[in-house]
């Protein structure tokens, strides 16, 4: 089922979120619900704090970045191992955050590593946009939001907007209906 997308605000985004200690029914249930929310949403990458869970879980809809691979993985535990020396500035937006974009730089390549929804621990080397929509969802679980990375001069640009959304005058795509409430508390899992 669709979850509701948590606005620019909300404590949880601003949270460090905790390790999965096991791949359980629950967690795959949330893969499931959080999949059919980013496809409902459209979105490139959707993190567990996005939904209300404060754990270490994001996924990236490869289909809308590579040619190469496809589908939606899930990143369970993800970290960054190593940074490229190149960075690369580039307009990002967030579901959490509507109507909102602005330029940040982010390191052009990354190795990391992750366990997937089977258990099992997997490195890869990402470059080009597939790093910077993980390096943008890895944000999200240690509480750091895109606009965190902006200029000053960007984030005047954007007061009101983010203003708007933390009043409730824009929202996180209030037309679509059928979508259910977060747990006010966090799961433990």
């Amino acid at each position: 089922m669709p979850l509701e997308i948590v606005p620019y605000g909300s404590p949880i985004l601003r949270r460090q979120s905790e390790l999965v200690t096991e791949i359980t029914d629950v967690i795959l249930v949330l893969i499931d619900d959080m999949i059919q929310t980013m496809n409902l949403y459209q979105g490139i990458g959707l993190a567990a704090p996005q939904v209300g869970r404060s754990i270490m879980l994001f996924l990236i809809n490869w289909d809308l970045i590579d040619e190469e691979k496809s589908g939606i993985q899930a990143y369970i535990n993800p970290k960054i191992l190593e940074i490229g020396d190149e960075t690369e500035k580039q307009d990002e937006g967030c579901l959490s955050l509507p109507e909102v974009w602005a330029p940040v730089r982010r390191h052009e390549s990354i190795r990391v590593q992750y366990t997937d929804i089977e258990g099992k621990i997997v490195e890869e080397d990402l470059s080009g946009m597939p790093s910077r929509v993980f390096q943008h969802e890895f944000d999200h679980l240690l509480g750091i939001l895109f606009i965190d990375r902006i200029s000053t001069s960007e984030r005047k640009r954007i007061r009101d907007i983010l203003r708007a959304i933390m009043d409730g005058e824009i929202t996180t795509y209030d037309e679509i209906e059928d979508i259910a409430q977060p747990n006010s508390e966090p799961q433990t899992i």
